[in-house]
């Protein structure tokens, strides 16, 4: 029997595991329990694993794996060096998250008349860059890829120069957190990136600390940056309420919560898990109910996006926390406690409506 220590929130993770298993779940809000009992112990990226945070691995922990596409909450070299085998799920959520970020490109096309017209930076092309790459250019945008790490490993790939990434209008960020190194991302936009260029919309759902909060607000406040959508924070979920107040958009962390990136990343995990001590996998085959929201015919695109995808809802959610006391559970509360939405593939709408609104049906609704 392998015993397995899990995050109480990773999404219906016991309808993955086999009987050879023996599951025991725990609260991430409160201190990191006991591991001396377990075989496996499956996360999320509430939870730092270091040698501060766990200072003391036991022998018997051989396995590893989070619950999400990014690693950066987790010392790999340090669970390298204790024998530990770990994994992610990494893109997991890329549709999610690529979804995010056209929805709130199209909510600012009020507010951008010729946004259609401006080119999109995607900085970092990994699984979630790629999906975003491939859902923006449907709607019609023209993208520039930025990815010099990749095109290192792929002699397939040709990255954009830094030059011709900062001359878009508008930037989107999928790179993981990495604070040293000749590609490090920490602050990759800074104060001298900001100084020397304009944009009319920066987005924000991959890390915080990718963009220098600091730097960032400066350059709103002197409009050198007309529109902010921000998913991640630094500090993050203790975040900036004076940053939030200048967003467009301003969600906890929330891109990639869908219900099919949540049961992508409990697959992933346990189908790994089987692999490392040679287990049965669980053939889950989830049908998710398609949504069928009632929406009227002079409904014009941006309130038909409000009704299916809760970006304002959450929009809304954060900036009640902002003078909370209490913001800091309340932050971790909103991102766990609210209900997964569907991603536009599960949502179907009148023939009629769709013909009206076209931006649908590229966006996958049907």
């Amino acid at each position: 029997m392998i015993k397995v220590l899990a995050d109480q929130n990773l999404y219906k993770l016991a309808d993955f595991l086999p009987n050879e298993v023996e599951i025991s779940f725990y609260n991430p809000n409160e201190s990191i329990p006991d591991l001396g009992n377990y075989d496996a112990w499956l996360i999320r990226t509430v939870t730092r694993v270091n040698p501060e945070t766990v200072p003391q691995i036991p022998s018997g922990l051989k396995f590893i794996g989070t619950g999400s596409s990014g690693n950066d909450h987790v010392d790999i070299d340090y669970l390298k060096k204790k024998g530990v085998h770990f994994v992610d799920a990494k893109g997991c959520n890329a549709n999610a998250v690529a979804e995010y970020v056209a929805t709130s490109l199209l909510l600012l096309k009020d507010d951008i008349p010729n946004l259609i017209e401006m080119k999109i930076g995607i900085i970092g092309v990994g699984a979630v860059g790629q999906k975003s790459d491939q859902l923006l250019k449907k709607l019609g945008f023209e993208t520039v890829l930025f990815d010099p790490p990749r095109e290192q490993r792929e002699s397939g790939f040709k990255s954009a120069s830094q030059e011709e990434v900062l001359g878009c209008d508008v930037l989107t960020f999928h790179v993981p957190l990495t604070i040293s190194g000749n590609n490090k991302t920490y602050h990759w936009l800074n104060e001298d990136k900001l100084m020397s260029t304009t944009f009319s919309v920066i987005v924000n759902a991959a890390r915080g600390g990718v963009i220098d909060e600091q730097a960032v607000f400066k350059a709103k406040s002197e409009e050198r940056i007309k529109h902010l959508v921000i998913d991640v924070w630094e500090g993050e979920p203790d975040f900036n309420a004076e940053f939030a107040n200048e967003c467009f958009i301003a969600t906890p962390h929330i891109a990639g919560y869908s219900e099919q990136a949540k049961l992508n990343a409990s697959r992933i995990i346990c189908e790994e898990l089987c692999d490392y001590f040679d287990l049965p996998k669980i053939k889950n085959g989830y049908k998710v109910r398609t949504q069928i929201p009632e929406i009227t015919f002079h409904s014009s695109l941006a309130s038909i996006l409000m009704s299916v995808h809760p970006i304002t809802d959450y929009d809304k959610k954060l900036r009640s926390l902002v003078n909370s006391p209490d913001k800091i559970a309340r932050f971790r509360n909103l991102r766990t406690n609210h209900p997964f939405r569907n991603e536009y593939s599960q949502i179907s709408l009148d023939k009629d409506l769709l013909a009206l609104h076209p931006d649908l049906v590229k966006l996958g609704i049907s």
